[in-house]
């Protein structure tokens, strides 16, 4: 539906078996309550300036969420579950993508190709095979939590930063790398703690703060769903940059 300012609103929608269940193009668009289910791509968002998408969920999608020639953008506060590939990112300018949770992909949680500053912040990543892909040019992910048989692998962006996060292989302990550079640069990226992996860092560092790549001793099982908030007695609650905790439930 539509006001008289023009405003797109879509809410309590539920789309299922489409080859893309809904594709945004325009900048005055508002998301709620939407879901998709067994989709070739869940949501798109194509060449949009300035949209705010939030408060939705995509599952037993090919491609959850699908960001494509976009310009200052905001994705927040959604659920992907059961996806290939929770989110494809392609192209975009100052895509901010902050508060969610990507559950059980069976290739990629995130796969970024943007142009440049993209930012990642407050996120649970869970995947059975690669975390977090990042490609174009430049990239700041912070306060993420990663579990997966790699972690995050960098491919080619050149201004990539990484920091205060928890990246952990649950899945096939001592398997795998927690963060490797494809481009071999040799950079470094501290204050992450990296565990559970064969390699935690390939063609890269974490020098410049204290290396602690310990158990972070997550909450665990809540009945439904793995809980990855920090015990009482972890290690890692006043180790970020700004001396809080790391990981998802972290804060700038």
């Amino acid at each position: 539906k539509k006001d008289e300012k023009n405003k797109s609103e879509i809410d309590h929608v539920i789309i299922s078996g489409a080859e893309t269940g809904l594709e945004i193009y325009g900048n005055n668009t508002k998301v709620g309550n939407y879901k998709a289910r067994y989709c070739k791509t869940g949501l798109a968002l194509l060449t949009a300036s300035g949209t705010a998408l939030a408060s939705f969920s995509v599952e037993d999608c090919d491609t959850g969420i699908k960001a494509e020639g976009t310009t200052n953008c905001l994705i927040s506060d959604f659920e992907a579950y059961n996806c290939d590939t929770a989110v494809v990112m392609n192209n975009n300018i100052s895509l901010r993508l902050n508060d969610f949770e990507v559950r059980n992909c069976l290739t990629a949680g995130i796969r970024s190709s943007d142009k440049t500053d993209t930012i990642i912040r407050n996120a649970v990543v869970h995947s059975l095979k690669n975390g977090v892909t990042v490609g174009g040019d430049k990239c700041d992910i912070q306060f993420v939590t990663v579990d997966a048989e790699n972690g995050i692998l960098i491919e080619g962006a050149y201004d990539t930063v990484i920091m205060n996060n928890i990246i952990v292989n649950m899945i096939s302990n001592n398997t795998g790398n927690g963060i490797e550079d494809m481009s071999d640069s040799g950079n470094a990226f501290p204050y992450n703690n990296i565990y559970g992996f064969k390699n935690a860092t390939v063609n890269c560092t974490q020098f410049g703060a204290s290396v602690y790549n310990i158990d972070p001793m997550f909450m665990g099982m809540d009945g439904t769903k793995y809980d990855y908030h920090l015990r009482s007695i972890s290690g890692l609650l006043n180790v970020a940059s700004n001396r809080g905790q790391i990981g998802a439930y972290g804060h700038e």
